[in-house]
């Protein structure tokens, strides 16, 4: 009895020790995308389900999503047996970036959180800026815990002060806020993209003034130190456009 007990718990343990996912974990959180790819791959993923169990290979469809390399991502979604509200929101954002809007539209329809969000950036894309708007502006004035109170701020004031920039800024949105995970409760936080945004939205004043040189310093700090990829990305594009 003893001995089963024993070699149970042995068992369990080289299990354990095989496990991928705290590797993967750590290099997704340091946005290792490079990395993850590199110390694993999709056949090696696929065939060692077990080693990084349904969250390892969310993170790893995540970090081909992050490399805009969004066919794999979805070939690798297809490996997870339950999908869940994280899972159908890849899969939205993965039909919109492939521009296969039907697709997105139904998976959209199964995702229960966020919807007017979702359902705002299905609108601008097909052009529809009546529905487009009023959906954006019940999200960002509902009640409800928002998971992208930060892109829809972002959203609306490109849409409403920086038309030139709109389809540059949606376009970065559709790429890289699942990547971003900005969903702070707390606006004062240091890792805050809020505070980052003010900065941006700074800036922006600036280069109307005239005071251009000013601007891409402060846009060039954001480029640096915004852990944002919304933001670092929005900067890049202000700052290469003064160039």
């Amino acid at each position: 009895m003893y001995k089963c007990v024993l070699l149970i718990i042995l068992f369990s343990n080289v299990c354990f020790s095989f496990s991928e996912l705290p590797k993967i974990t750590q290099l997704f959180q340091e946005k290792k995308f490079v990395e993850i790819i590199s110390n694993f791959s999709i056949d090696y993923v696929i065939s060692n389900k077990e080693m990084f169990t349904d969250t390892g290979i969310y993170l790893y469809a995540k970090t081909l999503f992050a490399l805009e390399d969004y066919k794999k991502s979805l070939k690798i979604i297809e490996n997870i047996e339950k999908p869940n509200e994280d899972i159908r929101k890849l899969r939205f954002f993965i039909f919109l970036n492939l521009t296969n809007i039907d697709y997105a539209k139904r998976e959209q329809s199964t995702i229960k959180e966020d919807r007017n969000f979702l359902n705002s950036l299905i609108n601008f894309i097909e052009k529809d800026y009546t529905n487009a708007t009023k959906n954006l502006l019940n999200y960002i004035q509902s009640e409800e815990e928002k998971n992208f109170n930060f892109e829809a701020l972002i959203i609306d004031y490109t849409y409403n002060f920086q038309k030139e920039n709109f389809l540059k800024t949606l376009d970065i949105v559709l790429k890289k806020s699942l990547i971003d995970e900005t969903k702070f409760i707390e606006t004062k936080s240091k890792k805050s993209p809020f505070k980052d945004f003010i900065i941006y939205k700074k800036c922006i004043n600036l280069i109307e003034e005239g005071k251009k040189e000013e601007a891409k310093i402060i846009l060039f700090e954001l480029i640096k130190n915004s852990e944002s990829l919304i933001i670092k990305n929005l900067s890049s594009y202000e700052y290469q456009k003064l160039n």
